[in-house]
């Protein structure tokens, strides 16, 4: 488990340290006192990290004894400069007493410009105490300070009435937090007449720092990012107006540059929350930026910088960038000289730990761990309170030999969790998981099974509840599905060896069970971006709208308010009040039965959106109920050391395991897709081998169960999902003169025996085999394409005679189990920011001068067009017309067949892109007022369909394995959602001619003979362009370009 020591995180005393940074505006920091308000806002709660260099200079400075005779004025400052040494140092109740008679000694008036000013002391006093985690003292300080504080003093009452909210939020007291944010708004209401320099801009990022965290904690994100925004904008006209007045070195300047970078990391923590992890990840590289140029490179803060961009790039899957971030963050960390036992330490070699793990480096990652646990050791008194057990840790024992430890260490952790009073039920259901794998790996098998039932009911959402941690505390993304694949293949493993060893229990169809399990897995790859996109969305309902956004709103106040409960409950006993537990408690289960209520609701009115936001695993038997005459069905679970497949046909059912591993899978699909890749312009040798080899494990071994059948339902998982089934070979052997047009016809292709449809899960299979039956009466085609990008776009590629749409930008998100190979650590310290190059490097407004132009998919269009009949003065959308604000205004419902001929680009190749897109036309070049120039999952969404095709002719549309799969997981369930039964995908950079010819070669069918399925009639339009004599059409780089993912029926 990752350490729960980022949750003290809450204690931010951010608005606090902006405060004191006010009243010092006009100072010269002396050089005998250091305050405690030029640290790092973001550590405020946390030890003290200091750099080593100056710890022989605080150690000597906190040994120093008063100086005899001294004046008070000379003692006050003697005392403020031990009690800040003290303070750095860790050691709080020094810090508290030396500055608490710095108070006491400091004169009641006193020029701000002179050393041991009273103000100074009472907020670095403030903010010892919450150093020290005693936060009731610190409430009583504050309220005593208040209460003493003359009536003149009224911007200093504010700051402290929010430095007294801070602490309320902390210890979950919101009524109260609430109440002194009032008493902050209405003192600084009366003092704003007065303000001068620029004080109003900071008032005001004060009260929006406050009443953002309050939204936060209490699960409101979308209104704690829009107070947050304008915090950061205030905060950014404050410091301009500084800059006016003060050179770029003054201490003012820097403390208030250093509060800016500590409100976009609080952004960035929100939009993480929310999903949107590619603005998270532009805020937080601006945020390290500035950091390192305020701290330096080997500074506690660069390496909290460093860490939150490499946790973000983890999070998208960027498994290398996320590395080499890590290292830098843990150099930056060491360099800086802490204590052994520093938290920031501890937590930085968890991370690194992790990616370890991802990359199946065990006994690396168990001695980062185990160094980990010796240097936490070092302070007892810590290590009482946290402990070290984590996780990932386990893991690496279990699979390093050994797999006792790592059960032993799961259950002291289950059993610390079970003593508390609260616990987040999502990470205990993972540490059940992960301890049922260890159990299992033992042969334990009873208890591993108990165990397994007990977490997935919760891991997977299936208790109805969204209980999930923090992105900060429990990451999202791709290091949950991780985490979850990780469970789900030591079940499967487990289900696996039952059924080989004929031991089922009694009550588990062990192939149900499995066959339910992997589609859990398949599912939840893209269920994340699902969600937040439809919360994102404008639904065409607008009582289901309502109900979805109150639902949202609930389960995100029930997953922040689980949060701080669990926060609390972990305080010492001295610090937590029953009442407030008992209110938060209260206000949890409301939430979530609020949300369970709302839940139910939408289930029973809206099916279709339940189905999209919490899909159900199907089961074997609901499958095979809705299977047609002449159909069956495959369905593959790719794990990390073995593979499974299940096969359905009538009533038969086959389920085993392949000894193969994920690896060698990734190494077949790159061999098979390098050999068709056009990209270069360039037909290549086809690699008969893998393509006989997938076949042979996958399918051959059942195929008496489809030899019979007319159409194959394909569900593939992870790699195999970039590779289109209709080009795996049936038949093994030499193939004499691979390479010549008419051998490649003539290859025994499976595409020839049967037509083949795509789905991707089990669940997705039940719904549009569920779905509403069609309007009779429908317009037969509405298309969209050669979008007009940049006035001196790009030329499709040309070489050799052949024109292919491609575009090379930034690869798509990995599969959660795909992990990249090691990059190199870095050997020198984090100086600069990492290499530009780990970086999307287009941004939104640079993007359209990448993209290539792609005039022949009008000509596409306007074949397909002819082929159906359609109008094309009313139904074709071309060029200029081709914009989002044409496509939102069609009335998409009326149409059978929907086109799209342009680029896709997946979340993540352009800065900022969270969410898979259509690139349309450039709104600056036709005035496209209402969008952003790209039709976006969100957009998706909310459109209408009626559609028997969604055809999506643009690059890779289809391709990509896992979280990267857009088009079949992402932008395939919004299409889906929105009223499409089947989509037309293109699996790689299609050539045009080709393209152009099976697409309305296809529609020519269909509208030929109405009998006809939508896979037949894609088999036979397959078929004919690879026998075209003369041509090199035969190889299945053009052939097989496209594929029918969806419900390929009439």
């Amino acid at each position: 488990m990752i350490p729960l020591s980022t949750q003290r995180v809450l204690r931010c005393r951010l608005v606090l340290h902006l405060a004191t940074a006010i009243l010092l505006a006009c100072v010269v920091q002396p050089s005998s006192a250091q305050s405690i308000v030029s640290r790092d806002p973001a550590d405020a709660g946390l030890p003290v990290e200091v750099d080593g260099r100056h710890i022989a200079e605080l150690e000597a400075r906190a040994a120093a004894s008063a100086p005899e005779g001294a004046s008070d004025a000379e003692l006050c400052a003697f005392y403020q400069a031990r009690g800040l040494a003290n303070y750095s140092l860790g050691r709080y109740p020094e810090a508290i007493s030396d500055l608490s008679q710095a108070a006491q000694l400091s004169p009641p008036t006193q020029k701000v410009t002179e050393r041991c000013d009273k103000w100074r002391i009472r907020y670095d006093l403030s903010t010892a105490f919450a150093a020290s985690g005693d936060i009731v003292a610190q409430i009583d300080y504050l309220k005593r300070t208040l209460a003493a504080m003359p009536a003149s003093s009224l911007r200093h009452q504010a700051y402290f009435h929010a430095r007294l909210a801070d602490a309320y939020i902390t210890l979950g007291m919101l009524h109260e937090a609430g109440a002194e944010l009032q008493q902050v708004k209405n003192i600084l209401s009366d003092v704003r007449g007065e303000s001068s320099g620029g004080f109003k801009d900071l008032d005001l990022a004060v009260v929006y720092s406050l009443e953002g965290r309050l939204q936060m904690v209490q699960g409101n994100y979308r209104a704690a990012e829009d107070l947050e925004r304008q915090e950061v904008d205030a905060r950014r006209r404050f410091l301009a107006e500084l800059n006016d007045r003060h050179t770029p070195d003054s201490a003012v300047v820097r403390w208030h540059r250093e509060a800016l970078t500590t409100a976009e990391r609080r952004l960035v923590a929100t939009l993480v929350s929310e999903g949107k992890l590619g603005e998270a990840a532009y805020y937080a590289r601006e945020s390290l930026a500035e950091t390192q140029a305020l701290s330096g490179p080997s500074t506690v803060a660069t390496s909290a910088a460093l860490k939150q961009l490499g946790v973000i790039r983890l999070q998208q899957g960027q498994v290398d960038q996320a590395a080499a971030l890590l290292e830098q963050a843990l150099q930056s960390v060491q360099q800086a000289q802490v204590q052994p036992y520093s938290l920031a330490l501890a937590d930085r070699r968890a991370w690194i730990g992790l990616v370890q793990v991802m990359r199946e480096n065990w006994t690396e990652a168990a001695n980062t761990f185990a160094v980990r646990d010796a240097d936490q050791r070092r302070s007892p008194e810590q290590f009482a309170q946290r402990g070290s057990g984590n996780l990932d840790w386990a893991f690496a024992l279990q699979n390093s030999g050994r797999p006792a430890r790592a059960e032993a260490m799961l259950r002291r952790m289950l059993a610390w969790r079970q003593r508390h009073r609260f616990s987040d039920p999502l990470v205990t259901a993972y540490i059940r998981g992960y301890l049922a794998n260890a159990l299992a790996s033992q042969h334990k098998q009873d208890e591993a099974l108990e165990q397994y039932r007990l977490s997935f009911p919760e891991m997977t959402g299936l208790n109805g509840s969204e209980s999930g941690g923090s992105d900060s505390d429990w990451p999202g993304g791709f290091v949950r599905q991780y985490r979850l694949r990780v469970v789900v293949e030591g079940y499967l493993d487990l289900l696996a060896n039952m059924q080989a060893s004929a031991t089922s229990k009694p009550g588990i169809d062990v192939a149900n069970e499995a066959f339910k399990v992997a589609d859990i897995a398949r599912n939840s790859a893209v269920q994340q971006a699902v969600v937040a996109s439809v919360a994102r969305a404008n639904l065409p309902d607008p009582q289901l709208a309502a109900l979805a956004r109150r639902e949202q709103d609930a389960a995100n106040r029930a997953q922040s308010l689980g949060h701080l409960l669990e926060h609390l409950t972990a305080l010492p006993t001295s610090q937590i009040d029953d009442a407030t537990v008992t209110a938060l408690e209260r206000e949890l289960h409301g939430a979530a039965e609020q949300q369970a209520n709302l839940s139910r609701e939408i289930n029973a009115r809206f099916p279709g959106y339940a189905d999209l936001t919490e899909p159900r695993p199907a089961s074997i038997d609901e499958v095979r109920r809705l299977l047609r005459p002449g159909e069956a069905l495959v369905a593959i679970y790719v794990g990390a050391r073995q593979t499974y497949v299940w096969t359905l046909s009538g009533e038969r059912t086959s389920f085993r395991a392949v000894g193969v591993a994920r690896q060698h899978w990734r190494e077949q699909v790159a061999l098979l897709r390098q050999s068709v890749d056009l990209s270069d312009g360039r037909i290549k040798p086809f690699d008969v081998a893998a393509a006989q080899r997938l076949y042979t494990l996958l399918l051959g071994p059942d195929a008496d169960l489809w030899a019979s059948a007319r159409t194959l339902d394909v569900i593939p998982d992870g790699p195999l999902g970039q590779v289109p089934f209709a080009l795996l070979l049936t038949e093994p052997g030499d193939i004499s003169r691979p390479g010549t047009r008419d051998t490649y016809a003539d290859m025994p292709w499976l595409i020839k025996k049967l037509a083949i449809e795509q789905y991707p899960s089990a669940n997705g299979l039940v719904a549009l085999r569920k779905a509403a039956p069609v309007a009779s009466e429908r317009r037969p085609f509405v298309g969209f394409g050669d979008p007009v990008f940049d006035v001196d776009a790009p030329p499709a590629t040309t070489t050799r005679g052949l024109a292919v749409r491609h575009l090379a930008m930034a690869p798509s998100q990995p599969d959660p189990a795909s992990v990249a190979e090691p990059a190199k650590p870095a050997s020198q310290p984090a100086a600069v920011l990492p290499d530009a190059s780990a970086m999307p490097a287009i941004s939104r407004g640079e993007v359209y001068s990448h993209l290539p132009a792609l005039p022949d998919t009008g000509d596409e269009l306007r074949d397909m067009a002819k082929a159906m009949g359609a109008d094309p003065q009313r139904d074709l959308f071309l060029q200029r017309r081709a914009t989002v604000c044409n496509v939102k205004a069609t009335d998409l419902s009326q149409y059978r067949v929907v086109a799209f001929a342009t680029h896709s680009l997946a979340a993540g190749e352009v800065i900022g892109l969270d969410e898979p897109v259509l690139a349309m036309s450039n709104p600056a070049l036709v005035h496209d007022g209402c969008s952003n120039g790209f039709l976006s999952l969100d957009d998706v969404f909310a459109l209408k369909l009626d559609a028997d095709w969604v055809v999506l002719s643009a690059c890779d549309t289809g391709s990509g394995d896992g979280m990267g799969n857009e088009a079949v997981s992402g932008l395939g369930r919004a299409f889906f959602y929105a009223g499409a039964r089947s989509l037309l995908v293109s699996n790689w950079a299609v050539e045009t001619v080709s393209a152009r010819l099976l697409t309305t070669r296809l529609f020519r069918i269909q509208a030929a003979n109405r009998g006809i399925t939508r896979a037949e009639a894609l088999r036979q339009s397959m078929l004919e362009l690879m026998s075209a004599r003369g041509s090199d059409y035969g190889h299945p780089a053009f052939w097989a370009a496209f594929s029918l993912v969806g419900d390929g029926a009439r």
